[in-house]
């Protein structure tokens, strides 16, 4: 009985130390479940400030450093205003189409837009200075995006061509005229199967952007979309030709550069002739002949287009680098630029990048005629070619006739009356200079009077008493001047009617031969010193 009490007990006491087991195991689990269970409270708690409610504040927050302080700064992020961005979120809401999101204001929208146009800034880079997703990013900037072309009637400007009474000095020389037309080159990002298509001549991938500008440097038409490597008038006879493309009505023009034709309803300037400003500089020759004066004032008048250009530019950078969105949705962010641009124009008082253009007059409002007579092809013509050297003879004769009224003509000592201005010849040796000479060559042929040294004794010697003459051999005298338009050319073959600039012309170019000569005479002694 005693062995089977002492097996019992046994059994029991194993039974007991096992179930003793069993609950430490359980008690372990449980405490591992536990402390699990209390991570994720923890967890759940540090990401309560984060989630849409908390962030609110800080959204808000930053947005009214932008828009809500000062016009300064939001003149840096969104390049306005904080009066014009107010103008621009009413005028998106009430016939842009745009609307408040569930989170997200139409002002904020805006913002979002403007400051990606403004610094190119990138998807995250937006997303975390506006405390929003990338997706929410993305989305409502193409919805801004739409809702601006959507605006491009009121936004692109009817232009007014120049009247007879324009006092403007760059404008008033091209009657009938409604502004200037020109390409330029954006950088896109394209496939590398169509790179060699948007290659420029310059090497860079880009699009070539067509636009209209009228004298107020407000854009009328602007096409992008052509490749970098297409042509500027073919890409000006898309337009034409495009069904609701760019319109010009017969008997108005605009002017344009070397790269177009001078037809109907295009000027152009002469061709081989100097054209550009920087040939136009404080040390540069005065015009010539008409063809000179022409292209003068043709490029100061043309120059609007190219500053509009710069000014977009420098206001919107994205247009300076390239973007990685579609080509189709770049193509759609530079026209939404230059719509913005006029918008800019319109309704700020001072912009800091056009202060100069403050006081032109406000025109926005966009009426495009049903009916009209337009011009419907670029070709050259005659009749278009006698139209441009017209306005050519007449700024040569109005600016000869200003000439003689600000400069009078001295008296021939002879006493037969005031003598002519002559422009001298080729072998004379101050070529290109003009100079006054006695209409009736009575024993006073080889007598005449340089016209700068004579003027700069002031008007005032011609009223009171006739200048000192100056005699020179008959040989010295050119013969073949023989009318005040005679057009001259210095030794350098440029016109010329400043002596100290052809002077110097001809100095410089004396120096060149001299030392060009010199070098190749030391390298001819040195190629013979190694032959022997």
């Amino acid at each position: 009985m005693d062995i089977i009490r002492h097996k019992k007990a046994c059994v029991y006491m194993a039974v007991e130390e096992i179930l003793h087991d069993q609950m430490m195991q359980i008690a372990v689990v449980l405490d591992v479940v536990d402390r699990a269970r209390s991570r994720k409270r923890k967890r759940r708690v540090l990401a309560v400030p984060y989630g849409i409610v908390h962030r609110i504040p800080d959204q808000v927050k930053h947005l009214n450093r932008i828009i809500g302080f000062s016009d300064v700064d939001c003149l840096l992020n969104l390049r306005m205003d904080r009066n014009t961005f107010g103008r621009l979120c009413l005028l998106l809401r009430d016939l842009g189409g745009l609307k408040d999101g569930r989170f997200v204001t139409v002002e904020e929208q805006v913002a979002l837009f403007l400051s990606v146009l403004a610094h190119h800034k990138k998807n995250r880079v937006v997303k975390f200075d506006f405390w929003r997703s990338g997706q929410t990013v993305s989305h409502y900037i193409h919805v801004v995006l739409r809702a601006i072309l959507n605006l491009h009637v009121i936004l692109l400007v009817k232009p007014t061509a120049v009247q007879e009474d324009s006092t403007d000095p760059r404008w008033k020389w091209f009657r009938g005229c409604l502004g200037a037309l020109d390409g330029t080159y954006i950088n896109v990002m394209v496939p590398n199967i169509d790179k060699p298509r948007y290659r420029t001549r310059k090497g860079q991938i880009s699009t070539n952007t067509l636009a209209v500008c009228d004298k107020n440097m407000k854009f009328v038409y602007v096409l992008p979309g052509w490749e970098g490597s297409a042509a500027d008038a073919r890409i000006l006879r898309d337009a034409l030709n495009r069904p609701n493309g760019f319109k010009v009505p017969r008997g108005s023009y605009y002017l344009v550069d070397n790269g177009y034709a001078n037809s109907e309803g295009f000027l152009a300037p002469y061709k081989g002739v100097r054209y550009h400003l920087k040939e136009w500089g404080p040390m540069a020759a005065r015009p010539q002949n008409a063809e000179e004066l022409f292209n003068m004032r043709h490029t100061k008048a043309r120059n609007v287009i190219e500053r509009a250009f710069g000014v977009m530019k420098m206001r919107w950078g994205i247009l300076r680098s390239t973007t990685f969105y579609p080509v189709k949705v770049q193509n759609r962010l530079i026209m939404a630029c230059f719509l913005l641009n006029n918008f800019i124009r319109t309704e700020m008082d001072v912009d800091p990048l056009e202060q100069a253009f403050d006081n032109l007059p406000q025109d926005n409002e966009f009426s495009e005629p049903e009916h009209g007579d337009y011009v419907d092809a670029v070709e050259p013509s005659p009749e278009w070619a006698a139209t441009r050297d017209a306005i050519a003879q007449s700024m040569w004769q109005q600016c000869l006739m200003d000439n003689r009224a600000r400069y009078p003509a001295p008296f021939c000592c002879c006493g037969n009356g005031k003598m002519l201005l002559r422009c001298a010849g080729w072998k004379a040796r101050n070529a290109g200079r003009y100079y006054y000479k006695c209409p009736l060559n009575g024993g006073h042929e080889g007598d005449f009077l340089w016209f700068d040294e004579v003027h700069a004794q002031g008007e005032a010697a011609f009223a009171n008493a006739p200048p000192p003459v100056t005699s020179f051999t008959s040989n010295s005298v050119p013969r073949s001047a023989n009318s005040y338009t005679d057009h001259a050319r210095d030794d350098t073959g440029v016109g010329n009617t400043f002596p100290e600039v052809g002077r110097a012309r001809r100095d410089t170019d004396e120096q060149n031969n001299f030392m060009f000569m010199a070098i190749v005479f030391i390298l001819l002694g040195f190629v013979a010193g190694k032959l022997v």
